[in-house]
C-alpha cells in the first residue's frame, strides 16, 4: 500500500518561487478515471486510516507460495486493505467536523463510529508510482 498518498506536501521551489506541481495528478487523470467522475487531486488528507490483513503462506494470485518466500511467509503478499470511513455530513458522528478540529474539544473515551470498508486496491507484485498506483 503507498504510504504517501497522505499528509504531505508537495510543493517545491523552482528558481526561488514556490509551486504545486501538477504534473502528478495530471499523469494520473490521464492513467484512471474515478467511480463518480470527478478529476484525482492531490491527496492531502484524504486518506483513511488503513489497515492490510494479509493471510501468511500466499502469493499474490493467492496460490500457494514457497516456503522461503519471506513476504509470503509473513502474510505481506496477498490480503485485503480495508480504509476506516465515516459519516462527515453535519448530522454525522462529528457534526461534520473534520478530526483535527474535533480533537480539540475530544476528551478520553470519546468515539466516533464507523466502518472498515474493504478497497479495491490489490498488491499485485509490481511496486507502482502514485500517478499508476490504481484506485487511490
Amino acid at each position: 500500500m503507498s504510504g504517501y498518498n497522505g499528509n504531505i506536501d508537495n510543493r517545491v521551489k523552482i528558481d526561488g518561487s514556490t509551486v504545486i506541481p501538477d504534473h502528478i495528478t495530471a499523469l494520473r487523470n490521464q492513467n484512471f478515471t474515478r467511480d463518480d467522475g470527478n478529476p484525482y487531486v492531490w491527496p492531502k488528507d484524504i486518506v483513511p486510516y488503513r489497515i492490510y490483513v494479509g493471510k501468511k503462506g500466499k502469493l499474490e494470485d493467492g496460490s500457494d507460495a514457497p516456503e522461503d518466500d519471506f513476504l509470503a511467509r509473513n502474510g505481506l503478499k496477498f490480503g485485503q486493505l480495508y480504509g476506516f470511513a465515516i459519516d462527515m455530513s453535519e448530522t454525522g458522528p462529528t457534526g461534520g467536523v473534520w478530526r483535527d478540529e474535533w480533537h480539540k474539544t475530544a476528551v478520553n473515551g470519546d468515539l466516533v463510529p464507523g466502518k472498515m470498508i474493504a478497497q479495491e486496491w490489490r498488491w499485485d507484485g509490481e511496486v507502482k508510482n502514485f500517478e499508476h498506483d490504481g484506485k487511490f
